[in-house]
C-alpha cells in the first residue's frame, strides 16, 4: 500500500531501544523504522527475540525497568510520543487510542473474577461506563458477541476460560499491538 505522508498513523524511526543486565548492554533494536497508514493492516513478523514486543512496548513507553530509548522517535497522529508527558500518554493514548494485547494475553484477564465485571472495569477505567447496569450488560454482550465469543451471556458470570483480551475487545482503536499473530484474530 503506497501512503501519503499525511495519511501515516503510526512513523517509528531510527528507534533504538538498549537492555541493562547483569551480562552488560543488550542492544535490542537498532534504528529501526516502520509506519503504518490510516486504516492499514501491518503484521510484524520475526524470530523470537527479534524486537517485536520491544518495539510495542517502546510505542507505548512500558518497557521494563532495564530497557532504555536510546534514540529515535514515535510519532502517532502527528504527535511525538516520546516526549509526551507520562500523565497525557495515560489519559489520551494508552488503552484509549493505542492498546498492546501482550504475548500471552491468558493473562489479561484475572482467573478470579468473573469475565462482565474485568470489562466493566475496563470501561469505567476508560469513562466509557454508565450508571444503569442494564445498559453497560448490553455494551458488554455486543463486544463480546463482535469477537465471536460463544454463549457471550453465559461467560458474563464465569471466570476467563478461554483465551481473549479485554482491553482488544473493549472498544476500536486507532492502533492494537499484538506481540503473537494469534493475538489479533
Amino acid at each position: 500500500m503506497n501512503v501519503n505522508q499525511k495519511d501515516i498513523l503510526l512513523s517509528v524511526s531510527r528507534l533504538t531501544v538498549h537492555f541493562h543486565t547483569d551480562r552488560g548492554v543488550v542492544k535490542a533494536l537498532d534504528r529501526a523504522e516502520l509506519s503504518v497508514g490510516r486504516g492499514e493492516v501491518v503484521g510484524l513478523i520475526g524470530e523470537s527475540g527479534c524486537g517485536k514486543t520491544t518495539i510495542a512496548r517502546s510505542v507505548l513507553r512500558v518497557l521494563p525497568p532495564a530497557g532504555k530509548i536510546i534514540d529515535g522517535m514515535v510519532l502517532f497522529s502527528g504527535q511525538d510520543l516520546l516526549s509526551m508527558k507520562e500523565n497525557d500518554l495515560n489519559t489520551s493514548v494508552r488503552g484509549k487510542a493505542i492498546t498492546l494485547i501482550p504475548q500471552d494475553p491468558f493473562n489479561s484477564f484475572n482467573p478470579v473474577f468473573a469475565v462482565g465485571t474485568q470489562i466493566k472495569d475496563i470501561m469505567k477505567w476508560k469513562g466509557n461506563a454508565q450508571d444503569n447496569k442494564e445498559i453497560n450488560e448490553k455494551r458488554i454482550l455486543e463486544m463480546l458477541e463482535q469477537v465471536q465469543i460463544p454463549s457471550s451471556r453465559d461467560q458474563l458470570k464465569k471466570s476467563p476460560v478461554q483465551r481473549w483480551t479485554a482491553p482488544a475487545v473493549h472498544d476500536r482503536h486507532g492502533v492494537v499491538a499484538g506481540a503473537e499473530p494469534g493475538d489479533c484474530r
